[in-house]
């Protein structure tokens, strides 16, 4: 199947967030990449907090990444007591 060089963009926070989501996609059988910003070869860091971190998909797989990603983002965690095995 061969794809079309455009994509659409989906915000995220940062990059610590896309990579997880970026798996989770493509787990569900999403195209996903992350885009990352250009931040001058690591000399000026905070051009990406500026221009942001975005996941790129394809088009016509865009409604479905983001029906998957807010699936995600609302998923419930385990509190930190219940990791640790505290009670």
């Amino acid at each position: 199947m061969a794809f079309s060089d455009e994509q659409t963009l989906i915000g995220v926070d940062n990059a610590m967030v896309a990579r997880p989501l970026i798996d989770w996609l493509r787990q569900n059988g999403i195209h996903a990449s992350l885009a990352e910003s250009d931040d001058m070869g690591g000399t000026l860091p905070s051009l990406a907090f500026v221009h942001g971190t975005y996941i790129q998909v394809p088009p016509q797989e865009h409604e479905d990444a983001k029906h998957l990603i807010d699936k995600y983002l609302s998923a419930k965690t385990a509190p930190t007591d219940e990791l640790d095995g505290d009670q």
